[in-house]
């Protein structure tokens, strides 16, 4: 663990990832992300999973033109 770093849980993982949408939105991109490990299991499994980091890997980042 890092020190000074956060156990992230569902509902912070969803705030992150809202907030990612919302700059992906204000520069006219989009992507596919698909998010593994901890985060995962927080977000599909269980509410009161936590995990200190999101490990995810993007597939497509499109730009509008």
């Amino acid at each position: 663990m890092i020190a000074g770093s956060k156990d992230l849980g569902a509902d912070d993982i969803r705030r992150l990832l809202h907030k990612l949408d919302d700059v992906l939105t204000e520069r006219s991109q989009s992507a596919v992300l698909y998010v593994v490990g901890g985060a995962n299991m927080a977000l599909a499994v269980s509410d009161r999973r936590s995990t200190t980091d999101v490990d995810a890997h993007w597939d497509k980042v499109w730009v509008a033109q």
